[in-house]
């Protein structure tokens, strides 16, 4: 969502705004650059808006990597604490979690705590799932082919993976090598108080949610006196 396309974010803008007005709230998920008079929009709204923001590293020149046309690490954060301090229930995405790149004890100790700053509580997470498009783009894009190669071969002889994402399969990491990595993650996690779920849609066998629609109260209707 926010994508840098001038008719997008004023399409955006003009969905958002509708659909406030009909009194139904929103859930998304960015690693884009809010606009301003957008962020003012969700602000006024902040009991109607559920926020995900998608950040996998502390390191921007990594950022520039795998995520080139996302906004910058410096930009994510500076939103996410907009938003926590206008009031709107806001949560990080760490997904993927990229074996052997963004999984160092520094750089997730670097992460959480940049994260805890923003006033965020609450993380998603899971480890990164291949495709055969995934692991093209990667070759494709890092410059560094002997860290290509050392992530890639993490998934070498896994079984396919059945995902709640439109009947489709990925190759995972192992259960145990992931359920390891989400055990450390919670643990780095835990340190600034910040609480931790595992994406069930990637991970069924160890399940979990990523909360990507946020919890919504239900809102209270008067029961009638003929029911």
């Amino acid at each position: 969502m926010f994508q840098p396309i001038p008719d997008v974010l004023e399409l955006c803008y003009s969905l958002l705004e509708l659909l406030f007005s009909k009194g139904i709230g929103v859930a998304f998920l960015t690693k884009g650059c809010i606009p301003d008079k957008t962020m003012r929009l969700l602000i006024n709204h902040a009991d109607m808006v559920k926020a995900q923001v998608g950040i996998i590293t502390p390191d921007d020149s990594v950022r520039c990597i795998f995520e080139p046309n996302a906004t910058s690490i410096e930009m994510r954060l500076q939103q996410m604490g907009k938003m926590v301090g206008g009031g709107i229930a806001v949560e990080a995405r760490l997904m993927p979690i990229l074996p052997g790149i963004t999984d160092a004890a520094d750089s997730l100790d670097r992460l959480f705590q940049m994260i805890a700053n923003t006033g965020v509580e609450r993380a998603a997470i899971s480890t990164l799932f291949l495709r055969p498009a995934i692991a093209e783009s990667l070759r494709r894009l890092i410059p560094d082919e002997q860290a290509v190669k050392i992530l890639l071969d993490l998934y070498r002889g896994t079984e396919r993976l059945a995902v709640h994402a439109g009947h489709s399969s990925v190759i995972p990491l192992p259960r145990l090598k992931r359920e390891e990595t989400y055990t450390r993650v919670r643990q780095m996690a835990r340190k600034y108080s910040i609480e931790v779920s595992v994406c069930g849609c990637m991970n069924p066998d160890i399940g979990g949610t990523c909360n990507i629609g946020g919890k919504w109260l239900l809102p209270y209707i008067q029961p009638s006196l003929f029911d």
